[in-house]
């Protein structure tokens, strides 16, 4: 059993969590502590339970969990989004904090403070509202969720504190549809040369309930006007998407 000793104010001990590698230096405020630290520390290590203590970071930690697990996971759009969420939101914040040292207080503080955190805008996407909305913020811990299991099963971690955190709640706001009225309106606006490939567009999203991406995406093997019921096939869909998510995909 290692000897607990006290030097100033610390009392600290050294612990050998694996065979054949240097030992973990441990120190706490009180004698107590340590004790019930080094009595936890013996117990799993006899019982094959015992993870090693680790350096890595949460920026470490999503570089890998985006390299092996989002790669084969994520399309290219999710890929795109879900690096953009760390890019902004996560790394600038909490990038740097070692992931053995986050606590579920340390975890909710950090979902909450995203409230005051300016939302981002970038070249393709302009911020809506002053601040992080908390639909973001429930994303953001959907996926911090998900790198955390990722680093329990790679035994990195005993436990992931992001589960014991509450999703911020929300409200879904439904989008309008257009109106019949301004339907019509559009119609009658395209209905010239010079907008005619616009109004073939309105005319497949409408009709088909194809999404902007499926239309743009379209090419002729996809249209058969052949037979009596001329029909379109949705195979691929154009998206504007970074190289890196497109090479991951």
């Amino acid at each position: 059993m290692p000897k607990i000793t006290k030097r100033g104010n610390k009392y600290s001990f050294r612990f050998f969590e694996k065979k054949g590698e240097k030992p973990t230096c441990f120190s706490f405020s009180t004698k107590k502590e340590a004790e019930n630290k080094l009595i936890e520390l013996q117990y799993k290590k006899e019982h094959g339970t015992l993870i090693p203590t680790s350096t890595q970071t949460v920026s470490q930690l999503l570089s890998k969990f985006c390299e092996e697990y989002g790669s084969e996971k994520w399309s290219a759009s999710m890929f795109s989004s879900q690096t953009l969420l760390i890019k902004y939101y996560i790394e600038p914040y909490i990038g740097a904090w070692k992931i053995q040292d986050i606590t579920p207080d340390k975890a909710n503080s950090y979902i909450h403070t995203l409230k005051k955190v300016p939302a981002v805008e970038t070249k393709y996407h302009k911020a809506r509202t002053e601040f992080v909305t908390d639909a973001t913020r429930q994303k953001i811990l959907k996926l911090l969720r998900t790198a955390f299991n990722f680093a329990v099963k790679l035994d990195l971690l005993e436990r992931n504190v992001f589960n014991k955190i509450e999703l911020p709640k929300y409200k879904e706001k439904l989008r309008r549809a257009a109106t019949i009225e301004e339907y019509h309106r559009m119609i009658n606006y395209c209905n010239n040369d010079e907008n005619r490939f616009l109004l073939i567009a309105i005319e497949l999203s409408v009709s088909c309930s194809c999404r902007l991406g499926e239309v743009t995406g379209l090419t002729w093997e996809n249209v058969h006007l052949d037979g009596s019921t001329p029909f379109i096939e949705i195979k691929q869909s154009l998206a504007r998407e970074s190289r890196d998510a497109i090479k991951s995909s």
